[in-house]
Formats: structure tokens, sequence, C-alpha cells
């Protein structure tokens, strides 16, 4: 057996066991493409499985509900869930990433689907919790349609659609000093439309060379004042790390 035969068996013997831990919850899962690997959560039980760290939560005013296939995501409208380069109140929904690069994939729903004026919500990049809490990036949607956005505070429009459900892709991969993400989005979870930026065409987001490797991933919920009153049901959250062309 070769290195490449023996790395394929392990991860298949890993995901196996995490299978059987976790019974049908998110675990390590074998990609279609035996070359991948990823970490998966179709939100099927009551309760959010241990590996998520739950960032903000705040009582009746800021909380995640999981049921029915569906996790929510919901700002009661008393509440603060600003994020800036100043302020750290998102919902967040965090988990380490799988390795990079790698590509992240949720859908949000359309039944129980509320967002007013201040919403914003979708996939996420950033440091975790204790780091540098208010550095990242997120791509998603809010009232008007879809748009990306630097925690440093610049925002990149990207198109009016408000088509309910929505498949949204984030794929990242980094040097030592930052990040490239290309951002995509689905009206039917097959057919994929790319955002290009002009110029480059990948959106960066700089760091220090300590910080790309310790990068969470995950959904989120922020508003751009207080009090912002959203329900955001989101019906899986996938991250597969990529190997050979186009990974490492």
């Amino acid at each position: 057996m070769n290195v490449h035969d023996e790395l394929k068996d392990l991860r298949e013997k890993y995901s196996d066991l995490n299978w059987r831990m976790n019974a049908t919850r998110a675990a390590l899962v074998p990609a279609t493409d035996p070359e991948q690997f990823s970490f998966y959560d179709h939100f099927s039980d009551a309760d959010i499985f241990y590996a998520w760290e739950q960032i903000n939560v705040s009582g009746a005013t800021k909380f995640f509900t999981e049921a029915g296939s569906t996790i929510t995501l919901t700002a009661a409208g008393v509440n603060d869930c600003r994020w800036t380069s100043t302020v750290n109140g998102a919902l967040k929904l965090s988990i380490g990433h799988p390795g990079l690069p790698c590509e992240v994939t949720t859908k949000i729903n359309s039944a129980g689907f509320a967002i007013d004026t201040l919403g914003h919500t979708g996939l996420y990049m950033g440091v975790p919790q204790g780091i540098i809490t208010n550095a990242g990036i997120m791509f998603g949607r809010r009232n008007t349609g879809l748009y990306a956005y630097a925690m440093s505070g610049t925002t990149y429009n990207l198109t009016a659609i408000t088509t309910l459900p929505i498949w949204l892709k984030m794929r990242i991969s980094a040097d030592v000093n930052g990040f490239h993400v290309s951002f995509q989005y689905s009206t039917d979870g097959i057919g994929w439309t790319t955002y290009q930026h002009i110029p480059p065409n990948d959106f960066y987001y700089s760091t220090s060379p300590s910080i790309p490797y310790t990068q969470n991933i995950g959904i989120v919920l922020r508003a751009t004042a207080i009090n912002a009153a959203c329900t955001i049901p989101f019906e899986f959250f996938r991250a597969t790390r990529i190997f050979g062309p186009g990974g490492s």
C-alpha cells in the first residue's frame, strides 16, 4: 500500500469512528472525491452539535434554535448585533476550518425567514473569540440582496437577488500575508454564479503572518445598528478541505 492509499484508509477509518460517535450529526466525513474531507452539519437534532462555539448568545434577545433539519438565528429586536472594526456583538455559530484551501457552503431557507433593513446574514470567517474578536469577513443576504463585507468597514455590493432559498459558498486560500476569498451563490444548489471583484478577482483579507491558520468559519447574523429584528433559518453547513489541483 502506498502513502496515498494509507492516508485514504486512515481518513475513512477516522470518518467512520466519528459517525459512530455522533450518529447522524456533524462529523469529519469523506466527500465524493476521495482526495477531500469535510465537516458537515445538517442540523437534524434538537441540540446543537458540541463542536460549535455559540458566540454572543443573550437570553431571549439573541439565540439559536435547532429543529426540523434547520437551525434558526434570531435577533428579537432588543439587542446589539453590530459587528464592525470596533464592535463585536454579532450572533455567530463558529468552528475551526478543516484546513486550507477549503470551500464553505450553506443554504438559507425561505420558511420563517425575516430580515429587516439593519440585518445581514450568511457565511463568515474570522479569528476565534479572545484573539482579535472584531476581525473578519462575511458573505450573505440582507434585505436588498447579496453582498460581501469586511469588518474593517469595506462593503462590496453584489447583486439585488432576493430569491429564497439561497445557497452561499466561500472558497478560501491563504499565504503568510492573508487570505484570498472568492464568493459564489446559487438559487437552486446546482448552478453557481461567481462574484468577481474588479480588480482583483478575489477578495483579499490581510492579516499578520501568525493569524491565517487560526481562523474560524461559520454562520452569522450581524446588524448595522442596534435593535435589529431578524429570524434566519439555515438548512446545513459544510466545509470541505481541497486537495490536489487548486489545493495543496
